[in-house]
């Protein structure tokens, strides 16, 4: 592997890592918030009440783009493991 491969190598390798930190990130984010939601729809509003409903519908809405973003983000990562493994293959 010469120098240029080798930089090249080490900066996609640097991309995939900053994806996974990345991708944990969002999602203890996307955790804090719906648990902060659940415990207020839990404790403080009225089952029924519009407030109520619109709170468990955020915290639905909420849980789905959380899970697109994660989807997303794997695929991601899927895409530089890939690209790491055919440099892994071309060099050996």
């Amino acid at each position: 592997m010469t120098d240029d491969q080798r930089a090249v190598y080490s900066a996609t390798i640097a991309v995939r890592n900053i994806d996974v930190n990345l991708r944990w990130s969002i999602s203890q984010i996307f955790f804090l918030i719906n648990s902060a939601g659940f415990s207020l729809v839990v404790t403080r509003l009225t089952p029924g009440s519009k407030t109520h409903s619109l709170a468990c519908f955020g915290g639905f809405a909420l849980s789905i783009i959380w899970w697109l973003i994660a989807r997303r983000m794997q695929n991601l990562i899927n895409f530089w493991n890939s690209k790491l493994g055919y440099m892994e293959e071309a060099d050996g």
